[in-house]
């Protein structure tokens, strides 16, 4: 089975299910930073899945992989009856990451 994160944007072909797919990544830099830091993540995604599946899973990580400590993860069902992309949004706080030079946060999806 082929499904594809598609909205308009980034094209994401996936052919495995529950293989979490990267679709975004951000870096912020620390370095000095004081006090207790607080990171805010949001953001959406738009997808279009065949109507065999209907769980979404969303995981924001510190890191690169997907196996970094999770900073979010949830899922999302979709409604069946609607053919068109649906959009998911997400927020995630990171309370207290260590201090470095760069915190990188990395998004992935799965079906």
């Amino acid at each position: 089975m082929v499904y594809e994160y598609l909205a308009n944007s980034i094209a994401i072909p996936n052919t495995l299910i529950n293989t979490p797919q990267l679709f975004g990544q951000i870096g912020l830099n620390t370095l000095g930073a004081t006090g207790t830091p607080r990171v805010l993540l949001k953001g959406t995604i738009s997808l279009q899945l065949p109507l065999a599946l209907v769980g979404i899973t969303i995981t924001i990580v510190r890191g690169t992989l997907v196996t970094g400590p999770v900073v979010c993860s949830a899922t999302s069902t979709f409604s069946l009856s609607l053919l068109a992309p649906q959009v998911i949004a997400f927020s995630a706080d990171d309370f207290n990451p260590p201090i470095t030079e760069q915190l990188v946060y990395t998004a992935f999806v799965s079906a």
